[in-house]
């Protein structure tokens, strides 16, 4: 079966605001069966501009990313205290590596950050 990446894009942030934690729910598209993430490592990053840009965001498991309901795929992006990245476009993906050293990559997509017209 081919792996199926699906494109995700996340809603526009303001550059200094709190981001709100971003839940993804990972499971098969053709049965509806949540995937098990029991024992899997995962990482996630946001580069500017494009997927070879300046990564500004690295989280993996514990450190940005939460495992939230493993045995029913749930895998969170942790709230952001304070978005200072540059306004424009990013670039992320998610990236899963089960216990069988198995990786895949299920999710992908933009993220637009724009100015914050009140600032001190």
């Amino acid at each position: 079966m081919a792996q199926v990446i699906v494109t995700r894009t996340l809603e526009n942030r303001i550059k200094n605001d709190t981001s709100n934690s971003v839940k993804f729910t990972f499971s098969n598209l053709t049965t509806g069966v949540a995937i098990d993430l029991t024992g899997i490592t995962a990482q996630c990053q946001f580069r500017y501009n494009t997927k070879l840009g300046s990564v500004v965001l690295d989280a993996t498991i514990g450190s940005g990313l939460t495992l939230t309901d493993a045995a029913n795929g749930i895998l969170t992006l942790d709230e952001i205290t304070s978005l200072g990245w540059e306004i424009g476009c990013y670039k992320y993906d998610v990236q899963i590596t089960f216990p069988t050293t198995k990786r895949k990559t299920y999710v992908q997509g933009t993220l637009t950050v724009l100015q914050d017209t009140t600032h001190t």
